[in-house]
């Protein structure tokens, strides 16, 4: 057990080793529906649960990526560097390699279609709303969906969370101002995460109050890491704290309505125990590579690509496929890409560490 201030003033954590589980999980969710199985039950929810724990390990790493690194163009510089070159080389691939080998298009149709450029632009800029799902004539007898990149929706509600959080800190920056972003972000989670249970309870689907189901999902969960960044020197992280929720999660289960609100709620407490507490062999994985984001955005234009070309294919078999291609992928995009941009990180510089 330890205290959380302590714990997160070290790199060395299982960080990288939970965000690579989470792509898996929204991979492995995603196996399902092009292996013909119902999209639905354990497997959408392992995909939820996944994107939660990227959202609050996102929430927690990149307030401290603020105040660690003291001023806003730093910041803005080091978010820039971790989402858009990957990015950029995964809307190279889906459409100038896998939309230009599947598209029922001529090359020269395809490429010239209107299209193809919304999709690009539209994804590099991380448009919002309206990031275009399909490219012209790629995959429209898709036994899922006929959409290129779906993961890829995520992203505009991540680089938005991002900048109202730096926009927060920068507006009360001045050091007898802390509480007010404080309390901001606590007012924030609180009316992200009640609409988000009061509308799951209800099962409502339209969520009134100006935003999107996700936006009041997302931010909760972002909020959420950031909250425990912001309150980390009165946070224990104990064995005994651990199985208490485990087993209060356990129970809830019986009960759904109660089952995801405890789950989405206790979520960022287990991240953080799991992230700095198991020690020795695990943090090995430290030394092999950042994965993580590469599975993300190369995992389902690989897995459309693979149902396309070898369709009826039983799950293993799908998954091994697929997902050998897609870590492949990943690992070419982490050390000749991610690894490289990231070199060209800001210097931390901690002014703001004492705040």
């Amino acid at each position: 057990m330890g205290n959380l201030s302590t714990l997160s003033n070290s790199r060395d954590n299982n960080f990288n080793l939970i965000r690579a589980g989470a792509a898996l999980g929204v991979f492995v969710s995603h196996c399902f529906p092009f292996t013909g199985h119902e999209f639905g039950g354990k497997p959408q929810l392992l995909g939820y649960l996944s994107l939660n724990v990227f959202f609050i390990i996102s929430g927690f790493l990149v307030t401290k990526s603020y105040f660690d690194r003291g001023n806003v163009f730093s910041y803005l510089r080091s978010r820039v560097l971790r989402i858009f070159p990957g990015l950029i080389l995964a809307v190279v691939y889906t459409v100038f390699i896998i939309g230009l080998f599947f598209s029922t298009l001529s090359p020269s149709e395809y490429l010239l279609n209107p299209l193809t450029h919304e999709y690009v632009i539209k994804n590099l800029l991380l448009a919002i709303p309206d990031i275009p799902s399909g490219l012209p004539g790629v995959f429209h007898d898709s036994i899922f969906r006929p959409i290129a990149n779906a993961p890829l929706w995520s992203l505009p509600y991540e680089t938005g969370l991002y900048l109202s959080l730096m926009l927060l800190a920068w507006l009360t920056q001045a050091r007898v101002r802390k509480c007010i972003f404080t309390c901001i972000i606590v007012l924030l989670l609180i009316c992200f995460y009640g609409v988000f249970v009061s509308n799951y309870v209800s099962r409502t689907e339209e969520y009134a109050l100006f935003f999107g189901k996700e936006t009041y999902r997302l931010g909760s969960m972002f909020m959420l890491g950031a909250i425990l960044y912001l309150a980390r020197h009165r946070i224990i992280l104990s064995h005994l704290i651990m199985t208490v929720i485990l087993v209060g999660i356990a129970i809830s289960s019986f009960y759904r309505p109660i089952f995801i609100p405890l789950t989405w709620a206790c979520l960022g407490y287990l991240v953080l125990y799991f992230a700095y507490i198991p020690k020795g062999s695990i943090r090995a994985f430290n030394r092999v590579g950042d994965y993580s984001y590469g599975i993300y955005i190369f995992g389902y234009p690989t897995q459309q690509a693979v149902a396309q070309t070898v369709p009826d294919l039983p799950l293993v078999p799908f998954f091994v496929i697929s997902f050998t291609a897609t870590m492949l992928l990943a690992v070419i995009s982490w050390h000749w890409v991610e690894k490289i941009a990231l070199s060209y990180k800001s210097p931390i510089t901690p002014t703001l560490q004492k705040r």
